[in-house]
C-alpha cells in the first residue's frame, strides 16, 4: 500500500511539474488547462483496456499511468504549439485549431501508433505486469489518438474565450 501511495504521489507531481512548466513556456495559466485536460481524457481508454483486460489497477499500471502523461502530453502540444503559431500571424482562435489538427494529424497519428505497435507484444505475454502496463499505454495512446483532435482543441478554444472575458490584458504565447 505504501508503494501505491508513491506512484499516487508521484502522479499527481508529474501532472503539476507537467502543468507548470507549460504555463512557464506558453506564459499563460489557462492555455496549459487543455494540454493537462488531455491527460484526464486519456483515462478513458485506460479504464476501458484493464476492464477488457480483466485487470484492475495494480502497481505496474500505476506506473504505466505515470509515464502516459508524458506520452500523451506530446500529442497535445503537438497542436496547440502549430495552432499558437498561427494565432501569432494573426489567424482567428478557430482556424488556428483546425489548421494545428489538420497539419499535426499526420505526425500525432504516427508516433501513436509507433508506441503502441512497440508495447503491443507485451500486451500478449504471460507475464501479468507486462500485460498490465501495456494495456494501460495502448489504451491511454490509443484514447489520446481521439480525444486530442477532438476535446483538446474545444477546451483549448473555451480557455481563449475566458482569458478574453475575464483578463483581455493577457495575450499569452499567442
Amino acid at each position: 500500500e505504501e508503494s501505491s501511495a508513491e506512484i499516487g504521489k508521484a502522479f499527481i507531481l508529474a501532472v503539476v511539474l507537467t502543468y507548470m512548466l507549460l504555463a512557464a513556456i506558453l506564459n499563460s495559466f489557462l492555455y496549459p488547462i487543455a494540454i493537462v485536460f488531455s491527460i484526464a481524457i486519456s483515462f478513458v481508454g485506460v479504464f476501458a483496456m484493464l476492464f477488457f483486460q480483466g485487470m484492475s489497477m495494480d502497481m505496474m499500471a500505476m506506473m504505466g499511468m505515470v509515464m502516459l502523461v508524458g506520452i500523451v502530453v506530446n500529442n497535445a502540444i503537438l497542436v496547440l504549439d502549430y495552432a499558437l503559431i498561427k494565432m501569432k500571424e494573426g489567424i482567428p482562435v478557430k482556424e488556428a485549431l483546425w489548421q494545428g489538427v489538420s497539419v499535426k494529424f499526420k505526425a500525432v497519428l504516427m508516433t501513436s501508433i509507433a508506441i503502441v505497435l512497440g508495447v503491443l507484444p507485451q500486451l500478449f505475454t504471460l507475464v501479468p505486469y507486462k500485460k498490465s502496463i501495456s494495456g494501460v499505454m495502448i489504451g491511454g495512446v490509443l484514447a489520446s489518438i481521439l480525444f486530442t483532435f477532438l476535446f483538446v482543441p474545444v477546451v483549448f478554444w473555451a480557455s481563449v474565450r475566458i482569458r478574453d472575458k475575464f483578463f483581455p490584458g493577457e495575450k499569452g504565447h499567442a
